[in-house]
């Protein structure tokens, strides 16, 4: 046990660390470059920094390289992956990539771990008490799976802190579930490689939370989408991950039917909120505007950004308890 608790503590409190200073280092180098954006919903519409998720991407990067040494397999592969994500994020960022583009862009970092075989092709699932044989369509599904997480973690962050917290709560939903309610072997290094995830997005988030000293960018959000689906295959948690999810895919369902299609930011005609002159979110109720959950919250009436991120906090937490709920009810009225 004693030897245990050493390990994540050489791991975990070096990640937390290099996370605060690569986060800091990343926010002064992008002011001295002027690589900046607006913040849109505040007063004044002040400068912030533009991508904190290069911290992120620098991190996980360096986590390859010491687990590697250190011979964590999984680790390596899945940071990897992570890292890859960053970087294809940071492109789109740069560069753009265009929208229908980026559903096959980022379905890419998976082959990693497919071309590897750092994974089980046997998923539990709670309703038959037992796992599903899925040889060859496991692979195809994470694939799939990999891209739609990467791109509804980019649909989420659309205000300060929003994606962080709700990649934070969803990893520790999976750690809840994977401690209290594991049913499978999850693969080698599991827990720690959560742990790591969770440490580095704790120590990030303040960074990101409302008021925002420093944006995400494209590279951070979608990074953090790989970070969710590379836990759920470590983890062995798919049928959890889904439930956990499911706000996030309607949300982005919500968003893709309402605009008809794949669409980049710049095409959409009417954004879904606007701000009246206290500096409120209001709903646009312009038929063009996409649905979204930010929308919905601000429907019955305008609410300051403070509150629209707060109540998003409330609800994703509500949501992960519930899926949490409902996992462990299927457990018990297993067939």
């Amino acid at each position: 046990m004693g030897e245990i608790l050493a390990t994540y503590v050489l791991w975990l409190l070096p990640t937390s660390i290099a996370t605060a200073l690569l986060t800091y280092a990343v926010m002064i180098a992008e002011r001295r470059l002027g690589y900046m954006a607006p913040d849109a919903h505040k007063p004044g519409h002040p400068l912030v920094p533009k991508s904190g998720g290069i911290a992120l991407l620098a991190l996980f990067a360096g986590l390859a390289v010491a687990a590697y040494f250190s011979g964590l397999r999984y680790i390596c592969i899945y940071s990897s992956t992570i890292a890859v994500t960053g970087v294809l994020g940071l492109i789109d960022d740069v560069v753009g990539i265009g929208a229908v583009k980026k559903v096959g862009v980022f379905a890419l970092p998976a082959i990693i771990p497919v071309v590897l075989h750092a994974y089980v092709c046997r998923p539990f699932v709670p309703v038959i008490n037992g796992t599903l044989r899925l040889t060859i369509l496991y692979p195809i599904l994470f694939i799939i799976g990999y891209t739609v997480s990467a791109n509804a973690l980019n649909m989420t962050d659309t205000h300060n802190g929003t994606a962080p917290t709700v990649t934070l709560a969803i990893l520790l939903s999976l750690l809840v579930g994977a401690l209290t309610m594991q049913r499978v072997s999850p693969l080698p290094g599991s827990t720690l490689f959560l742990l790591i995830c969770i440490v580095a997005l704790a120590s990030y988030l303040p960074f990101n939370a409302y008021p925002a000293k420093v944006f995400n960018g494209n590279c951070g959000s979608f990074l953090m989408g790989g970070i969710l689906a590379s836990a759920m295959v470590v983890c062995r948690e798919e049928f959890l991950y889904l439930l956990l999810m499911m706000p996030l895919v309607l949300n982005s369902f919500s968003i893709l039917s309402s605009i008809r299609g794949l669409k980049s930011k710049e095409s959409i005609p009417a954004r879904p909120v606007s701000l009246d002159e206290r500096w409120r979110l209001r709903a646009n109720r312009d038929g063009r505007a996409p649905v979204t959950l930010v929308q919905l919250l601000v429907l019955r009436k305008p609410l300051g950004e403070r509150d629209v991120v707060a109540a998003y906090a409330v609800l994703v937490t509500i949501s992960c308890v519930t899926a949490l709920l409902i996992y462990y009810g299927l457990l018990h009225l297993s067939i």
